[in-house]
């Protein structure tokens, strides 16, 4: 084998790999949602330091499967 017949054999295997994970991947369906917007303390908004607040955001499910509640639990 010559070094042209080499790479034309990954190349080929290359292509063939890509179609298949392009057009034979499964839709994945998961929990989604999308940011809406700040209710509380907007972006860029400051609170001092040792101060307790409660953050709230608005979302909205954008997935397949209905949610109720979420909740951010680190950080």
């Amino acid at each position: 084998m010559n070094v042209n017949s080499i790479l034309l054999f990954f190349r080929n295997l290359q292509a063939a790999i890509c179609s298949y994970f392009e057009y034979e991947q499964p839709v994945l369906k998961v929990p989604q949602m999308s940011f809406v917007k700040d209710v509380t303390i907007g972006e860029g908004e400051s609170v001092t330091p040792s101060t307790k607040f409660t953050k709230t955001w608005r979302l909205q499910n954008s997935g397949y499967f209905l949610f109720i509640t979420v909740k951010f639990f680190a950080g």
